[in-house]
């Protein structure tokens, strides 16, 4: 009868495979385009978007790293709400109709391999326009004021 020796698998504690490769976390967003429009009248616009881990690995703490802007400036703003749900602001104020004014907003995440994940941003601001109101009735002629 032989006798041998059968070797196994071993994986450490820190999660890394039979081959040494640690399992990482990976940022992920149902979203990673965004686009605002909102009119001359300054009335600000939000979108939200969870951030995921869809990695092996666990994640630290996702953070909004500086925001990066193509055109213009403050007119965005980014933040956590309710966990790692993320809100984008989008304030016209200010900013010129006919424009398209672009950002990046990074998520970072020291243990997530594909850090920073960066999410697009495009705005634009359209002339508020007053609503046009005809009046009229079928027995007297239309009278505007």
């Amino acid at each position: 009868m032989a006798f041998g020796f059968r070797r196994a698998a071993v994986i450490p504690s820190s999660g890394a495979a039979a081959g040494g490769t640690p399992a990482q976390a990976t940022l992920s967003s149902t979203t990673t385009a965004f686009t605002f429009v909102a009119n001359t009248s300054g009335a600000v616009v939000s979108d939200t978007t969870p951030i995921t881990n869809s990695g092996a690995g666990s994640l630290r703490g996702p953070q909004i790293g500086v925001i990066s802007y193509g055109s213009g400036s403050g007119w965005l703003s980014a933040q956590f709400t309710s966990g790692y749900v993320l809100t984008l602001t989008f304030d016209p104020t200010g900013l010129t109709p006919g424009t398209s004014y672009t950002a990046t907003v990074p998520i970072t995440d020291a243990k997530a391999a594909n850090s920073p994940l960066n999410l697009s941003v495009t705005a634009q601001v359209v002339v508020a326009l007053r609503p046009a109101v005809l009046v009229s009735d079928s027995t007297s002629p239309l009278r505007v004021t």
